[in-house]
C-alpha cells in the first residue's frame, strides 16, 4: 500500500474515530461542570500538567524511537525491529517506575503550587490516582509507536476511542448518581488500562516476530547512535514541556484553582480541535520519512510547499473560527459567567496559530533526524517562556501568562527550526520562508477582522458559524487556487479518491 494511501488511511481513521469520541467528552465535561463545578476542572488541568512536567523523564525517546524505526520498517528487517523494540521495552518500564516514583515524591510540595488547596477534600488521594494512572501508561506506549512509524496508528486510535467513548457513557451516569470526582477518576483508570492491554495484546499478534527475537539486542555502536538522538529530543522534550505545560502551573500558584478552572475550558476546546487535525498532520511525519529516504531533495521541497498550504489553509480556518466564535460558544455553552477577558483569548489565538504552522518544519526537521542541529534551541526557548511569563503575571495577570509564551515561540521558534531546515536539507535561502509566512500571517489576520466584522450582523450562532466557514474558505480559495501546490493538493485528492473507490470495486 503506498505512502499516499496509508496516509488518508490514518488521516481518514484519525478524524472519525476522534470526532465521535469527543462529542461524548464534550457531553461529560458539560455534565462535569454542572456537577462538580470551575475548581475540579482546575485540579484535572492543574494535574495534567503536572504529569506533562514529569513526563519529562521520556527523555525524547519516543520520537528517536519513531526515526529509528523507519528504515528497518520500509525494509523489513524483522531482527533489527525487535532489537529496537526489546531495547525500548526495557527504557519504557525504567521511565514507568520512574515518572511513578518521583511523582509520589512530590506529594509534600502541592500545598506550595496550590494556592487554595483547601478547597478541594481528599487532593492528596486524587493526585495519586493521576500519577499511578500516568506510570502504568509507559509500561505498554513503547508499542504505540510500533504502530504509528509503521503508518498503522490508524488501529491505535480506534482501540483508545471506543475505550474512551465507554468510558465517558459509564462516566456520566457515575457522575450523576455518586457526584464524586474520585469515582469518576478511577473509572477512567480501569478503562484506560485495558484499552492499553488490548493495544499490547494486538501488537503482540500483528508484530509476532518479537517473540522470535526477544533476545535480539542493539550493537554498541547503535546505543551510541540512538544515545545521540536522545540526547537532542531531551532537549526538545524540556522545551516542549516548559512550554505547555507549565501555564496551570503558574495560574494555580499565583492566581487560583478557579481560574485554571475558567481557562481549562477554553484550553478543552483546542484541545478537541487538536485532537481531531492531529491524526490528520501526525500521519504525515512517516510518510515524509519515507519520501525522504526515497526521493530527492527538490521533490522534497515541492511537497514541502504543499504540506505548508495544507496546514495553513487548514489551521488559518481554525484560528478564524476561534477569533470569531469562540466567545459566542462559551457563553451558549456553559454561561457568560466562565468567560475570559477578550485579551487573554486573543493570546491564546495567537498561540495556537504560530505554534500550528510550525508543523511542516517539525514533521521534516524529526523525519530528517535534524532534531540534532537544533539541541540547544528548546533551552533557550524554556528560559524566554518561563522568564516571560513569570514577570508579566505579576503585571497582567491571565494575559501575561500567555504572553510569555507568544513571545519565546516567535523570538526563538519562529526563525531557527526553518533556518535549521532549509540551511541542512534544502539547501536554499530561509529569508523566502520568513517573508512567506509574515505576509501569510497578515492576510489571515485581515480576512480575521472582515469576517469578525460581518458576522456581527447576525445575532445566531448557527449564522455566525455558517457566515465563517464560507467566507473562510473562499478568501483561501480565491488566493490559492492558481498556484502549484493548490493543484498538487488537488490532484493528489483526487487521484487517492479514485485508487480507494477502484479497490473497493475490485
Amino acid at each position: 500500500m503506498s505512502r499516499s494511501i496509508n496516509t488518508v488511511k490514518n488521516s481518514v481513521y484519525g478524524v472519525c474515530v476522534q470526532f465521535i469520541n469527543y462529542i461524548f467528552n464534550f457531553i461529560c465535561r458539560t455534565v462535569f461542570i454542572s456537577v462538580l463545578g470551575s475548581t475540579y476542572l482546575g485540579v484535572s488541568g492543574l494535574f495534567q500538567n503536572i504529569l506533562s512536567v514529569l513526563s519529562l523523564a521520556e527523555l525524547g525517546i519516543g520520537s528517536a524511537m519513531t526515526y529509528n524505526l523507519y528504515k528497518p520498517l520500509a525494509e523489513r528487517d524483522e531482527k533489527k525491529i525487535s532489537e529496537y523494540m526489546n531495547f525500548y521495552a526495557k527504557a519504557y518500564t525504567i521511565i514507568g517506575f520512574v515518572v511513578t516514583g518521583v511523582g509520589l515524591s512530590l506529594l509534600p510540595v502541592l500545598k506550595f503550587i496550590i494556592k487554595d488547596i483547601d478547597s478541594v477534600p481528599d487532593i492528596y488521594l486524587i493526585y495519586i490516582l493521576y500519577i499511578l494512572n500516568s506510570g502504568i501508561s509507559y509500561f505498554f506506549s513503547y508499542k504505540c509507536t510500533l504502530f504509528e512509524a509503521d503508518q498503522k496508528n490508524y488501529i491505535v486510535l480506534t482501540i483508545r476511542s471506543i475505550c474512551n467513548i465507554v468510558t465517558h457513557m459509564v462516566q456520566i451516569i457515575f457522575l450523576v448518581v455518586f457526584r464524586n470526582y474520585i469515582v469518576y477518576f478511577a473509572i477512567g483508570i480501569v478503562f484506560s488500562l485495558l484499552g492499553n492491554l488490548a493495544i499490547s495484546i494486538l501488537g503482540d499478534k500483528k508484530y509476532s516476530f518479537l517473540k522470535k527475537h526477544k533476545n535480539s539486542s542493539l550493537s554498541t555502536e547503535e546505543k551510541k547512535l540512538l544515545a545521540k538522538h536522545v540526547g537532542a529530543m531531551t532537549s526538545h522534550r524540556v522545551g516542549g514541556v516548559v512550554v505547555n505545560s507549565t501555564d496551570n502551573l503558574i495560574i494555580s500558584t499565583v492566581l487560583g484553582l478557579s481560574t485554571v478552572g475558567y481557562y481549562s475550558n477554553y484550553h478543552a476546546i483546542i484541545s478537541i480541535v487538536k485532537s481531531v487535525l492531529n491524526p490528520i498532520l501526525s500521519s504525515f511525519t512517516a510518510g515524509v520519512g519515507n519520501l525522504n529516504a526515497s526521493e530527492g531533495v527538490d521533490k522534497s521541497y515541492d511537497i514541502f510547499k504543499s504540506l505548508y498550504l495544507f496546514e495553513y489553509w487548514l489551521q488559518g480556518f481554525v484560528t478564524v473560527c476561534f477569533f470569531v466564535l469562540f466567545q459566542p460558544f462559551i457563553k451558549l455553552w456553559i454561561g457568560a459567567e466562565y468567560l475570559i477577558s477578550s485579551s487573554a483569548l486573543i493570546i491564546i489565538i495567537a498561540n495556537y496559530y504560530f505554534t500550528a504552522m510550525r508543523h511542516p518544519v517539525i514533521i521534516y526537521n524529526t523525519s530528517l533526524g535534524l532534531f540534532w542541529n537544533d539541541r540547544y534551541k528548546p533551552w533557550v526557548e524554556a528560559a524566554v517562556n518561563l522568564g516571560a511569563s513569570l514577570v508579566l503575571v505579576k503585571y497582567m495577570g491571565l494575559v501575561g501568562v500567555f504572553a510569555g509564551t507568544l513571545i519565546s515561540t516567535i523570538l526563538v521558534c519562529w526563525w531557527v527550526e526553518p533556518y535549521i531546515l532549509y540551511k541542512n536539507h534544502f539547501k536554499k535561502n530561509v529569508l523566502n520562508y520568513y517573508l512567506k509566512t509574515l505576509i501569510d500571517f497578515v492576510c489571515l489576520l485581515l480576512c480575521a477582522l472582515v469576517v469578525q466584522w460581518i458576522c456581527a450582523f447576525f445575532a445566531h450562532f448557527v449564522l455566525k458559524m455558517i457566515v465563517c466557514v464560507v467566507l473562510v474558505n473562499l478568501y483561501f480559495l480565491i488566493r490559492f487556487y492558481r498556484t502549484a501546490e493548490f493543484k498538487y493538493i488537488f490532484d493528489r485528492v483526487k487521484n487517492i479518491i479514485a485508487r480507494i473507490i477502484k479497490r473497493k470495486v475490485k
